[in-house]
């Protein structure tokens, strides 16, 4: 069983890591959705605008 510091270590790095995770999975929807401008899918356009609109909330 690990020990208490160890878990409050992790929590914190975990707690510190979502910023740049969310900023990460940011870049990755608008490259795809620059990907998507020669051959548009309403659906998956649909799709990124979704996910985008959940990582600013």
């Amino acid at each position: 069983m690990a020990c208490m510091s160890c878990k409050s270590t992790s929590s914190a790095m975990t707690i510190m890591s979502v910023p740049s995770r969310i900023a990460e999975a940011r870049r990755a929807i608008l490259d795809r959705a620059e990907e998507t401008l020669t051959y548009p899918s309403s659906d998956e356009n649909r799709a990124l605008n979704n996910a985008l609109h959940a990582l600013i909330t």
